[in-house]
């Protein structure tokens, strides 16, 4: 008996979608006109109405899915966002910025917290055969994938690009450069095309015009080296 209820393959059901599209095009169609006509309000009410065909005509072993999220859920959600976002504004534009870049930061730490109870709210809301799905998250990785990660990454890309405008070069000990200035002491220099920022440096031994690396966002105009 225990051999053959190894043997015996677990039943397996794929999804299957019945909608057309047809259908979805006509509901789409009666949607943008709705949020034209509104002004963008009506956008919550149109989403929802989308996702909920989509899931209605979604089937597994013949059961569709059910879809009960509301627009007005959805509404009020981002309407307490907008209030909170033009709150901050409006403070630091009244010179209370300690108060108002408080209250934008806090929402923008919120961020990760939100994105994740947006997600448990939608997978409370679906349902098949009367049995709701769940969502479990842990914040602090939440914050950490969300919020820390872009901002590391984008450090880290934005380094490659920061060290090169430091203006390092690796020319020899002796040779002169002016970066749009009169030369030193340390050897002549003269203007490329007159232009600002375009500048040509010499050996001091004479051994022939070298070119200045010139980071564009040092000058105004773009540089222009000769040999």
């Amino acid at each position: 008996m225990q051999e053959y209820l190894i043997k015996e393959e677990a039943p397996s059901h794929a999804f299957e979608f019945r909608g057309d599209g047809g259908s979805y095009f006509l509901i789409c169609l009666v949607n943008s006109l709705l949020v034209l006509v509104t002004l963008g309000i009506y956008l919550p009410w149109a989403l929802m109405k989308c996702r909920r065909y989509i899931y209605s005509n979604m089937t597994l072993n013949g059961q569709p899915f059910s879809w009960k999220v509301t627009g007005g859920d959805v509404f009020l959600s981002w309407f307490m966002l907008l209030v909170i976002y033009i709150a901050g504004m409006t403070l630091i534009s009244m010179e209370y910025f300690v108060i108002g870049a408080a209250l934008l930061a806090a929402l923008i730490l919120a961020i990760p917290v939100l994105v994740m109870k947006n997600l448990q709210y939608q997978a409370v809301k679906t349902s098949l055969n009367s049995i709701r799905f769940g969502f479990r998250f842990s914040a602090l990785k939440a914050f950490w994938n969300i919020l820390c990660l872009p901002v590391l990454l984008l450090m880290a890309l934005g380094g490659g690009d920061i060290l090169p405008a430091t203006g390092v070069s690796n020319r020899k000990p002796g040779r002169s450069d002016v970066h749009g200035n009169r030369a030193g002491a340390d050897g002549p220099c003269r203007r490329g095309s007159g232009q600002r920022g375009d500048v040509q440096s010499v050996d001091e031994d004479g051994g022939g015009w070298r070119p200045l690396w010139c980071p564009r966002i040092l000058c105004a105009d773009k540089c222009l080296a000769l040999y």
